[in-house]
């Protein structure tokens, strides 16, 4: 199934190739869970929200052109599992240095699905840090699917939610029209590589 980029959703596409802005949810939980569980709740999660299991891929440019390039950006659904990593914990502040270097790899938008899991564990406190592509997911949203898993691990179940389903947000706003029809569509775009940002994770006093 496919589906293709709303304006918003473009924009972030688009600027995430000059200036990388994956972002990252963190929570810190008490005690310890089972890694085949947290694997098992991710799946189900991926049921429940379609931008969970997509990449993106574009439309070429018409043959008759006789130019190769890219078109207008589409996500394509997959089902690839959400990358998870394990880490073991050994001090409060550990989750700085893992989300320096999970920021510093910018996710491929190329490859799903747009998002991956880090989970620093002890056997007293674990951190569970979620990074996306800002094309499929912002803040509030991030904190929202955070919710979900953390619901899922105390035995919440998922229906599964098509990609049709997935409104882009200006779909969901009235007095504007959806993209692509309203909008003119890129032309002649390749995108170029992205630049590589040195980055410092501090805490919040």
């Amino acid at each position: 199934m496919e589906r293709y980029l709303g304006a918003f959703e473009h924009s972030f596409w688009l600027y995430n190739q000059f200036c990388p802005m994956d972002f990252a949810t963190v929570a810190r939980l008490q005690g310890q869970f089972s890694v085949d569980r947290l694997s098992t709740v991710l799946r189900q999660v991926q049921q429940r929200h379609p931008l969970l299991r997509v990449r993106i891929a574009t439309d070429t440019i018409s043959a008759e052109r006789n130019f190769e390039g890219t078109g207008q950006p589409k996500f394509v659904e997959t089902d690839d599992e959400i990358p998870l990593r394990l880490v073991a914990r050994t001090d409060e502040r550990q989750w700085q240095t893992e989300l320096e270097v999970e920021l510093a790899r910018s996710l491929d938008w190329q490859v799903a699905p747009l998002l991956r899991v880090v989970l620093l564990q002890s056997g007293a406190e674990s951190e569970l840090m979620i990074i996306c592509h800002h094309a499929i997911a912002d803040g509030l949203s991030g904190i929202h699917l955070m919710r979900d898993i953390l619901q899922g691990l105390g035995g919440k179940t998922f229906e599964r939610s098509e990609l049709s389903a997935a409104e882009s947000l200006e779909s969901a706003l009235p007095g504007i029209p959806p993209f692509p029809e309203a909008t003119p569509k890129p032309k002649d775009y390749v995108p170029p590589l992205s630049y590589q940002f040195k980055l410092h994770i501090g805490q919040m006093r």
